[in-house]
C-alpha cells in the first residue's frame, strides 16, 4: 500500500517549486532602471535643474527632453548617455510663455532611445504665475449717477527673486 504524503509536505514542495520558478523568471527579465525628477512648479523665464538616474545600462541612450504647453513642444535640452550607471543633472531655462488658466497642464517628457530600447517618462508640472494684482478703492460704497468721488487704485507689482 502506497502512503499518502502529508499536507504539510505537500505545501512545502509546491511552494519551493513556485519560488524557484519566480526565481528564473526574475534573473532573466533584469531591465534597465531609471528616475527623473524635475521641479513640480516652474517658474517662466527662469533656470531649474532636472535629475536623471540610470542603472544596468547595456547600450547608449540619446536623451531629449521637452516641455508640451498648449499642445507645443519646446526642447528643454538633448544629451547623449552612456552605458553604464550614470546619475546626470542639467540646468535649463523654463521657456517664457503665457499659460492661461483653462489651458491643458503643462507636462514635461523625458525620452530616451537606444537600438533596443526606449524610456519615456511623463511629468506633470505647474507654472508659477508672477501676475500684478490691482485694487481699487472708492469713497464711498455706492455711487448714483452724476454724483462724483474719489478713487484709489493701487497695484501690487510680484518681483521676481
Amino acid at each position: 500500500m502506497q502512503k499518502v504524503p502529508e499536507m504539510g509536505t505537500m505545501f512545502l514542495r509546491r511552494f519551493l517549486c513556485w519560488v524557484s520558478i519566480l526565481g528564473l523568471i526574475g534573473g532573466v527579465a533584469a531591465k534597465p532602471q531609471y528616475a527623473f525628477s524635475v521641479p513640480f512648479v516652474l517658474t517662466p523665464g527662469e533656470n531649474t535643474i532636472a535629475c536623471m538616474n540610470f542603472l544596468d545600462l547595456d547600450e547608449p541612450l540619446h536623451l531629449h527632453v521637452y516641455l508640451a504647453i498648449n499642445g507645443t513642444n519646446h526642447t528643454v535640452f538633448t544629451d547623449e548617455i552612456p552605458a553604464r550607471d550614470t546619475f546626470r543633472c542639467k540646468e535649463f531655462q523654463v521657456p517664457d510663455v503665457e499659460i492661461n488658466e483653462y489651458s491643458e497642464p503643462p507636462v514635461i517628457t523625458m525620452v530616451a532611445t537606444g537600438q533596443e530600447l526606449v524610456i519615456v517618462k511623463h511629468r506633470t508640472v505647474a507654472f508659477n504665475r508672477n501676475n500684478n494684482i490691482y485694487l481699487v478703492q472708492l469713497d464711498t460704497p455706492i455711487h448714483r449717477p452724476g454724483h462724483k468721488g474719489t478713487w484709489l487704485l493701487i497695484m501690487i507689482e510680484t518681483v521676481k527673486q
